[in-house]
């Protein structure tokens, strides 16, 4: 919608200061040209009045004709198509509203003075034209600068709201509870290999909890993390379980955002091994482009089963803490086909 029309006090505004423009140029006109006040007030106010309206289509023309690289043909064949037709489209106009006026006003010589003002017309209506393209383009400008502000100010909203669910479900107490339960069995058979757990669970705890306090962690943090969580997991499902980690040793001092990989081993785990009767093989990849990270996250799971209740919470709050931080340049996407599920995560290569 034009700016002008969102609020009647915007549209009064600019009807006043048209007045103001009209009012200079017909004592203008009227010094000039040498007639009188009344006849140059009769002869240019109703099409300086029609021009104003004529004027707001320019909005429109701007709008769908941005400034682009590149497309500098593009902006000015349009804009110069549009001054023409509506100089020709105003020139009509007066031209009748100059033969309405030698019929209402026979003893006024409107013809003579139609045809001494037709370039100051064409001038006049060529000029405003253009002042009233360069306000726009600044009203355009103001106006996408707003709705920048708006989305990181939305974005920010929704990074900190997704950082507390995050939060809130780091420490998940079902796992805890399956983790202990485990445990306690663990540690009547295999006092050593229980001891090795604990150690491991406490340091996926401690990462757990101290993880907000830090902006960016290295990829070499979040996999021990996901070892750790694993190596628990693997105390409740024993040889059902298996992991594989794929990437370069280079690629640990990467930094990224804190918590990105444990939502797809938890996805993994919840809807693949559990389901699966036999072994199942868990594979993390982490690859690197030029400019870009590429974590795949591939797991089985049988397509015969009953799906497993969940929330899915976790993915959604991890693809909203990724759209707040790095816009558009990022990308989570889970497929599942015959029987093997992959979850990859698309991330910019950029300095922290």
């Amino acid at each position: 919608m034009h700016p002008f029309l969102k609020s009647l006090r915007r549209f009064l505004l600019a009807v006043v200061v048209w007045l103001f423009v009209m009012a200079a140029l017909i004592f203008t006109y009227h010094h000039e040209a040498q007639i009188s006040l009344n006849n140059a007030a009769i002869f240019l106010a109703p099409p300086f009045f029609i021009l104003f309206f004529l004027l707001n289509s320019v909005w429109y023309v701007c709008k769908s004709t941005p400034f682009s690289a590149g497309k500098w043909h593009v902006l000015i064949l349009r804009h110069g198509a549009s001054v023409v037709f509506l100089v020709l489209a105003w020139f009509i106009l007066i031209s009748v509203y100059s033969e309405l006026l030698i019929q209402l006003y026979p003893e006024v010589a409107w013809k003579k003075i139609f045809q001494q003002t037709i370039w100051f017309f064409i001038l006049s209506a060529t000029m405003f034209y253009f002042l009233i393209m360069i306000l726009n383009y600044f009203l355009i400008l103001l106006e996408r600068t707003r709705e920048i502000e708006q989305q990181a100010l939305y974005n920010h909203i929704a990074a900190v709201q997704a950082e507390l669910k995050s939060l809130k479900s780091t420490i998940h107490p079902h796992f805890l509870f399956n983790s202990f339960a485990a445990l306690d069995t663990l540690i009547r058979t295999d006092p050593e290999k229980a001891r090795e757990v604990c150690i491991q669970l406490s340091d996926f705890l401690r990462y757990s909890i101290r993880y907000g306090e830090k902006e960016f962690v290295t990829i070499g943090d979040e996999t021990e993390h996901i070892k750790n969580y694993l190596e628990v997991e693997k105390v409740r499902f024993g040889d059902r379980l298996y992991y594989e980690m794929d990437l370069d040793p280079e690629l640990k001092k990467i930094k990224i955002l804190p918590f990105v990989l444990l939502p797809l081993a938890e996805n993994a785990v919840k809807h693949g091994v559990s389901q699966m009767i036999g072994r199942s093989e868990l594979k993390l990849q982490i690859s690197r482009t030029r400019d870009r990270i590429l974590i795949s996250f591939i797991n089985p799971y049988d397509p015969e089963s009953p799906a497993v209740v969940s929330s899915g919470s976790g993915l959604d709050n991890l693809r909203r803490r990724l759209n707040a931080h790095y816009g558009d340049k990022t990308n989570l996407h889970v497929t599942r086909k015959n029987g093997i599920a992959t979850a990859v995560i698309e991330l910019p290569l950029e300095k922290t």
